[in-house]
């Protein structure tokens, strides 16, 4: 659990590290924001790509050689991120740590699973959870100080990640022995994983540019075109691979498929409320940057708070339950949100969010568990590698989503330009406060649809049986 949870630790760290500091590397570098945006866009989508691909690799290679491999590769993608000297050697940096990053990520609520016994996997994954929110609640203070310190600067933002890095792989090697070597046999499956790269690339660069480009733009449209057609000839590819990247066996699993629509539901609206809030706060309630990052570590703390504590209530209850109440009381959360003015009060926020908060820590935890209980041994990296490409790629959707609803209700038949430019456009708060509503509104049929999703998909079922087994396994 250590080993998995300063690896956990320190992606998600560094996650929500880097945005904050921005705006200082932009200075530094006297570069343009569209240059500068790449440093974040960049880990984004090569983490994104690689999620699903190094989960399989984990199944065919061994969980702790990857998992290692992941933590040194970040460790020193970390320090070359420290020592850039141009935007260009950092956004190469950040590839590489991205690439680490992803053989981390995709490989740790896996060992969790595989070490964990069935009936107290639900608490493992739950104190996984409090280490994600660990992560998400100090990045943006501890960045902020950092980043703005004279005496270390950006660059330490990054640097910091050496040293436990170094402790991390040590740990890695002696705490991970006992793993077995491989769970799954065969080859990777190499042209899946660049068909999938290449179309969850075009994907994500579509949705992240969409709202500055214009959605009906040649650019965007382009890359959303060869996000379907590289996505049909994966799909395509993977039904006639003897071992394919991604088996569609997994999904003829009731339980996993709905849990797996449950997660990237809740991962879109999620971040759609974390995209818009900071707009809400320092536009239409006027407060500062340093409290509005105050008021929005709220949802991380009472996730953290929850996810142990429903993550073993769920291995005594199963995970039905607690999944669906999570995305009930979200969607409650967005609906109160919904109704905030603009002379809102901060605790008034705070209430809300807080509600939020709690909804969203009971449904994490429980749903990956059962998704991950839902497969076979040697597809537990497969599904790890699912349950961090939802939650990656719902947010990127979501921000697109809660985007494109704010500048649809703010400039009503007006989709296309910066969110900034729409923002302006409003002219006033109450104007504002109208599209806030309507993306929360949206943000709360999201987790609607979820809760229905997780009432439906059923308490247990068997692991869906591996490709190699036969292609006609059923639930």
């Amino acid at each position: 659990m250590l080993a998995v949870a300063l690896g956990v630790f320190m992606s998600t760290l560094d996650g929500s590290i880097v945005n904050i500091s921005l705006p200082t590397i932009q200075e530094q570098f006297h570069s343009s924001f569209s240059v500068i945006q790449w440093v974040v866009m960049g880990y984004l989508l090569t983490i994104a790509g690689l999620l699903l691909a190094a989960g399989r690799l984990a199944d065919v290679l061994g969980r702790r050689a990857v998992y290692v491999t992941g933590m040194a590769l970040f460790t020193v993608g970390s320090l070359c991120c420290g020592l850039s000297r141009s935007p260009g050697q950092l956004i190469g940096s950040r590839v590489l740590q991205a690439i680490g990053g992803a053989l981390v990520t995709a490989n740790g609520t896996a060992i969790i699973t595989a070490v964990f016994p069935s009936s107290q996997r639900g608490l493992g994954l739950g104190m996984l959870g409090t280490v994600v929110s660990a992560g998400l609640v100090s990045g943006p203070p501890l960045g902020g100080l950092i980043a703005g310190s004279p005496s270390l600067g950006w660059p330490w933002i990054f640097l910091i990640n050496v040293p436990i890095g170094i402790v991390a792989v040590l740990v890695s090697v002696v705490a991970l022995r006992g793993l077995p070597q491989a769970e799954a046999q065969g080859r990777f499956d190499f042209g899946g994983a660049v068909l999938l790269l290449v179309s969850l690339g075009c994907l994500l660069l579509g949705l992240s540019l969409g709202e500055e480009r214009g959605w009906t733009s040649p650019l965007i449209l382009s890359l959303l075109a060869g996000f379907g057609l590289s996505l049909v000839v994966f799909m395509i590819l993977e039904v006639v691979q003897a071992e394919p990247l991604l088996d569609f066996a997994l999904f003829h699993n009731r339980l996993f498929s709905f849990a797996s629509i449950a997660a990237l539901l809740a991962a879109m609206a999620g971040m759609s409320l974390a995209f818009l809030m900071p707009f809400y706060l320092e536009r239409v309630l006027l407060i500062q940057t340093r409290m509005a990052g105050l008021i929005l570590m709220t949802v991380p703390v009472c996730t953290s708070l929850t996810a142990p504590a429903s993550g073993a209530l769920s291995d005594r209850i199963g995970t039905r339950a607690p999944t669906a109440a999570g995305l009930s009381l979200a969607c409650l959360a967005f609906a109160w949100l919904s109704g905030l003015g603009a002379e809102a009060q901060p605790w008034q926020v705070v209430s809300r969010l807080m509600l939020f908060g709690l909804g969203f820590g009971m449904f994490g935890s429980p749903n990956n568990s059962a998704m991950m209980g839902a497969v076979p041994r040697d597809r537990l990296g497969t599904a790890s590698g699912l349950v961090a490409l939802a939650r990656v790629v719902g947010q990127v959707v979501g921000i697109a989503v809660g985007g494109a609803v704010l500048a649809a209700s703010v400039v009503p038949g007006h989709l296309p330009g910066r969110t900034q430019d729409i923002l302006s456009a409003a002219g006033s708060p109450h104007v504002l406060v109208h599209g806030f509503h309507n993306a929360l509104l949206v943000a709360a049929a999201l987790t609607a649809l979820g809760a229905f999703a997780s009432a439906l998909r059923g308490g247990t079922s068997r692991p869906a049986v591996p490709q190699q087994a036969g292609r006609s396994s059923r639930e």
